[in-house]
């Protein structure tokens, strides 16, 4: 049996209510969560880090509904490995955290590091740890908090298989340790898949930290907004077991204003501010939440012992049968043991565990490990329950709120240019960033084309030269055609300038000797035997070239 420490707890007000829960919390609650197995029906005990470590958020939603781009936008910016669009892009669960260096960890590396506040996660296996990774890089809000990107939820049963790990189990676990869940719908196709379904169920009992994100606002009519945030809620209220659906935010985290919504800009914009002062509250709000989680188990601990106690208490040989947790937790028999508790412990039947999962999980444990309440164990676990937990919830308040200083990105309307790219994607969801990246690719793809089309006319126009080059006896009938009646053309004009030439000089001549004029004749009838005789050759060549 485990004996309880006798120290005396210390001071909240002195040591800081994290200090003082967490002391607590292993001294009067830690020594019942061993002696009636609960970490083999529920979590494992929980560590200091989770006491200490920031304010986490979990994004939730199936795949390419914009929980990386809403990352992006709070952080300003992408992080590393961040990768999105409109098919699945994310396949892992990605923990981002602040570093002055950019850095990337393993899941099997954050597996065994001591400090990491979700070491805990090791109890998935290696397959899942694969799938985990730490990016740590520099931005404002994560010095205050650290955000968990989860692979987008997938539709049908062969995809879930495949997966290699309960996703579903990781989440219940997950669910458990933060301090607030982000549920992301996409307005222009609102399906909810079954897995999303069942995720949505394993979140009972966090529904205080639920919000939900209708994503993609921007892009949807208001009217048929209207009709989609009321179709949501309806299903949510169908899934949820609560009395009332969380408000629904509508958002849109992408760094344009689409043109087909204008109306709702200023929606958008209220609900996107809302959704920013919470979680710039969490840093000063997150010590009362983990202050009720811690408080919450410790109940669940108490009801365990209770029926833990109960079943062995009834079976006198219980402890000595090898497969008395299989039959005597069945669910008919679990069901009528808590109607007794109910009334005997003045408990709630819905506080209760879920019988099936209770037997699935009594069965994998030895009956010779049951054990009975501990009088001692039981009272230091009601003095937590109803004592110190009043006194840390009472600290906190005086506790000094801090000022989270960070900004996102403002929204601009959307360019000319870009509608191109709107009507070959349906619903971009591109960041500021990538936004620049692919105009400076497109732009270089223009340039390309356009040089290549440029290379393409200079090449036609220097065969065309290459083509006019060509000796004679390459020439086509047409060409060659051509080339003739250019030259009689040239040759005509010649023939026109002399005769003009010689009339001019026969009159200039008339007044100088007959001795003169004969030479300056003789001269002019010379010039015009010679141009004769060029012509003549000239079509003997012509003649040649043709035979």
């Amino acid at each position: 049996m485990c004996k309880p420490d006798e120290k005396p707890l210390p001071d909240p007000t002195v040591v800081g209510a994290m200090e003082a829960l967490k002391a607590a919390y292993e001294r009067k609650v830690v020594p019942s969560e061993k002696r009636y197995l609960y970490s083999e029906f529920d979590t494992p005990p929980l560590r200091d880090q989770e006491f200490t470590g920031k304010p986490t958020i979990l994004l939730l939603g199936q795949y390419s509904v914009g929980k990386t781009s809403m990352i992006s936008y709070l952080l300003n910016g992408n992080y590393p490995g961040a990768d999105i669009g409109p098919e699945p892009t994310t396949d892992f669960f990605a923990h981002v955290d602040y570093s002055e260096k950019p850095q990337t960890i393993s899941g099997i590396t954050l597996a065994s590091d001591k400090t990491y506040q979700f070491q805990s996660l090791n109890v998935f296996g290696d397959v899942f740890l694969n799938k985990l990774r730490a990016t740590r890089f520099k931005a404002p809000l994560l010095k205050y908090i650290s955000i968990i990107d989860t692979p987008g939820i997938l539709t049908g049963d062969k995809q879930v298989e495949s997966r290699g790990y309960d996703f579903s189990k990781v989440i219940k676990f997950l669910s458990s340790k933060v301090d607030c869940i982000f549920l992301l719908f996409d307005a222009n196709k609102l399906d909810i898949s079954d897995e999303y379904k069942q995720v949505i169920q394993i979140l009972e009992g966090n529904e205080d930290k639920i919000k939900i994100i209708l994503n993609k606002a921007d892009w949807v009519k208001p009217r048929e907004l209207v009709h989609v945030r009321g179709a949501l809620m309806w299903a949510l209220g169908k899934i949820m077991r609560c009395p009332e659906v969380p408000k629904v935010f509508i958002g849109s985290f992408w760094p344009y204003w689409s043109d087909k919504n204008i109306l709702l800009r200023d929606a958008i914009k209220e609900d996107l501010a809302a959704v920013v002062k919470e979680i710039a509250d969490l840093p000063n709000s997150y010590h009362r939440r983990r202050i009720n989680d811690v408080a919450k188990r410790a109940r669940n601990v108490r009801i365990h012992s209770y029926v833990m106690n109960e079943i062995v208490r009834r079976k006198l040989f219980f402890t000595k049968t090898l497969t008395a947790t299989d039959t005597e937790t069945q669910p008919h028999k679990l069901r009528n043991l808590y109607k007794t508790l109910a009334t005997s412990r003045r408990i709630v039947l819905n506080d209760f565990p879920d019988p099936e999962s209770f037997h699935i999980k009594a069965k994998e444990t030895k009956a010779k490990d049951w054990a009975r309440i501990d009088r001692k164990l039981e009272k230091l676990l009601n003095s937590f329950i109803e004592n110190d937990i009043s006194l840390i919830a009472n600290a906190v308040v005086n506790e000094k709120e801090c000022e989270v200083k960070f900004s996102v990105p403002k929204k601009v309307p959307l360019p000319e240019d870009y509608n191109k790219l709107v009507k070959s994607k349906k619903l971009p969801q591109f960041l500021v960033e990538n936004s620049k990246s692919h105009s400076s690719k497109g732009e270089k793809k223009l340039s390309e084309k356009g040089s290549k089309e440029k290379s393409v006319e200079e090449i036609k126009h220097k065969n065309v030269r290459n083509e006019s080059i060509k000796d004679k006896s390459g020439k086509s009938n047409k060409q060659r055609k051509k080339h003739r009646n250019i030259a009689k053309k040239s040759s005509e004009e010649s023939n026109q300038k002399l005769n003009v030439k010689s009339e001019k000089e026969s009159e200039s001549t008339q007044k100088q000797n007959p001795r003169e004029i004969n030479q300056h004749e003789k001269g002019i009838e010379k010039k015009r035997k010679d141009k004769g005789i060029s012509r003549s050759k000239m079509k003997e060549s012509d003649s040649a070239g043709d035979t």
